[in-house]
């Protein structure tokens, strides 16, 4: 029949009140009887060896995990600082591609065919609503066409922006008169998808894609 394990307890061995220090290994140092006290003490009975095991795995454990935090705390506040720069800057894109809008509007509205120029890549194409094949802006004609001839574009209106490094996708719905040379007028309601590109801290148009919204006027 196996001997019953029976812990015997050193008398005036116990060295602290705390309950947390038999979670800990011992202190460099401790004398033996305390070492053995914590010992019996850890689990009721347990065998000494296996409380040590389990002591020194729990302490490995936990000095791990502290190293860890300690030394990526400065890689994890990095990343959250830089990802808030980065939220702050397409804010501010975002803000700016607006801006652009509303002045290139401005200009369109106003006829000043020299400002408008400015707003677009020298490579810009466009897909007008008319149908047409791709193409690009022959500034020489639209100076003239703008001689006679005028359009009002309204407030972009229902406007998403997705940015990815320096470029933007900017889609819009917008409400225009074009006034003819001839006299006539004609008023559309536009989807318009603009492609934007960043250069020298500028958006400008790289291209464009308008087709006709149908109802022309919709609730």
């Amino acid at each position: 029949m196996a001997q019953k394990y029976e812990p015997k307890l050193a008398v005036g061995s116990i060295k602290t009140n705390d309950a947390h220090s038999l979670y800990r290994p011992p202190a460099r140092g401790c004398d033996g009887d305390s070492l053995i006290v914590r010992r019996q003490r850890f689990a009721h009975g347990t065998p000494p060896i296996v409380a040590d095991a389990f002591r020194v795995r729990r302490h490995t454990f936990t000095t791990f995990g502290r190293r860890f935090l300690v030394r990526k705390y400065p890689i994890l506040v990095s990343i959250v600082a830089l990802l808030a720069v980065t939220d702050d800057v397409r804010a501010g894109d975002r803000q700016d591609i607006v801006s652009v809008h509303k002045a290139l509007f401005a200009a369109w509205n106003a006829n000043d065919i020299g400002v408008v120029q400015g707003f677009y890549a020298p490579n810009f194409t466009a897909y007008h609503p008319n149908g047409n094949l791709l193409t690009s802006f022959n500034w020489e004609r639209v100076r003239k066409w703008h001689e006679t001839g005028s359009i009002n574009i309204g407030e972009p209106q229902h406007f998403e922006i997705h940015i990815s490094g320096d470029v933007a996708i900017f889609t819009y719905y917008v409400r225009l008169t074009v006034n003819f040379p001839d006299g006539e007028s004609e008023t559309q309601t536009r989807r318009s998808t603009t492609v934007m590109t960043k250069a020298s801290g500028q958006w400008k148009y790289l291209h464009y894609h308008g087709s006709l919204l149908t109802p022309t006027n919709p609730e």
